[in-house]
């Protein structure tokens, strides 16, 4: 159940965005670059948690809820970008701050998860809490520098996944 959880709700939600895109490129949706980065940021996310807390042997009733409550987060998030067809050309502006709340929503509810099935909730913390400032910054600078904030965000994410050696080296100096 647990390996199809991800990939089925991912590939729903990458089917409904995708075909939805085609129509804001089309119609030259001046909001489309926000649009994309911080979607792809959610995803990137949601694929990053998957990779690296896969643990079905403490998967329960609990973490099947979680998961629920965090792929509606999902779905909502990208209701609040405007990637659902809820509103025809010309596009209205998305709802940036409330799709930022709903990822560091997300941020929490995985550490919640985490605990549900016996992980450590504190690993590589202190990226979480950076992603959560990174969102955090972008609310309050608008949208001028949200790809830069982006990137800085992929780039955690990456830490976060690939734990390369020299990262722990680093971390084990300081925390």
């Amino acid at each position: 159940m647990y390996e199809l959880l991800y990939a089925a709700i991912l590939g729903s939600v990458l089917y409904s965005v995708v075909n939805h895109v085609g129509q804001h490129f089309k119609c030259q949706d001046p909001y489309i670059v926000e649009r994309l980065l911080i979607g792809s940021l959610f995803t990137a996310f949601f694929c990053a948690s998957f990779l690296t807390t896969y643990n079905k042997e403490n998967y329960g009733k609990l973490s099947f809820l979680i998961d629920i409550f965090e792929v509606f987060l999902m779905y909502l998030c990208f209701y609040y970008l405007g990637f659902f067809p809820q509103d025809e050309p010309p596009y209205s502006e998305p709802k940036i701050v409330y799709a930022h709340l709903t990822i560091i929503a997300l941020l929490f509810t995985q550490l919640i998860w985490r605990d549900s099935v016996n992980l450590n909730v504190f690993e590589l913390f202190e990226l979480r809490l950076l992603f959560c400032y990174l969102l955090l910054f972008s609310m309050i600078l608008g949208k001028g520098i949200t790809p830069i904030l982006c990137f800085v965000a992929f780039l955690c994410i990456g830490l976060y996944v690939c734990k390369p050696k020299w990262y722990d080296e680093f971390r084990s100096k300081f925390f």
